[in-house]
């Protein structure tokens, strides 16, 4: 994803894609996880560092615990598997891993923020079934911005920006990732 288009003006707002990791010594488990919203100190579409509640880990925890329980190839398995949001692995790894998460929320004190500039002056954009990515208001108009989906193909290599756990940015890479081939899907 690009960019973020109002349906009613056209405006265009682009968005900056980045790799991202957290600093080496607490957990390899534990990865920054961005949603887009709106930065009210850049005052424009951005990646935000989204600080999930223990809630949100929680559940997701006993999804995967449910989900080990069933049988391999029971179609609520893969239902169960498609509503992650933060370990991807197989269920005894992600059950690693969403203890490392629980564990990193715990000790976190910092919430949400810009990626760009660190604001908590963040709002993130409303995500649904219909629109994943989210949709934001347009500064220009008020009318409804939708993503500008691009399937991306290639990368060069990257160095990574680096965070501290508590979201502090300690290590600006060339974290932009080289893109060769696109196809653009309608919002």
């Amino acid at each position: 994803m690009d960019s973020f288009e109002c349906q009613s003006c056209g405006h265009l707002e682009p968005v900056e894609s980045r790799s991202r990791v957290y600093e080496p010594g607490y957990s390899d488990e534990v990865s920054p996880t961005s949603r887009i919203g709106w930065c009210h100190d850049c005052s424009k579409v951005v990646q935000i560092e989204y600080v999930p509640s223990m809630q949100e880990l929680e559940e997701e925890m006993e999804r995967i615990k449910k989900e080990a329980s069933l049988p391999f190839k029971d179609p609520e398995r893969q239902k169960l598997f498609n509503q992650r949001r933060f370990a991807y692995l197989a269920p005894s790894w992600a059950l690693i891993t969403m203890a490392e998460y629980i564990r990193w929320r715990t000790a976190r004190k910092n919430p949400s923020r810009c990626f760009g500039c660190g604001s908590y002056r963040i709002t993130l954009a409303e995500v649904s079934d219909e629109h994943p990515f989210g949709v934001i208001s347009c500064p220009k108009c008020s009318g409804r911005m939708l993503a500008k989906v691009e399937l991306v193909i290639g990368s060069d290599r990257y160095d990574p920006d680096v965070y501290s756990f508590e979201g502090d940015l300690l290590k600006k890479g060339n974290g932009l990732i080289s893109i060769r081939t696109r196809w653009v899907l309608p919002p």
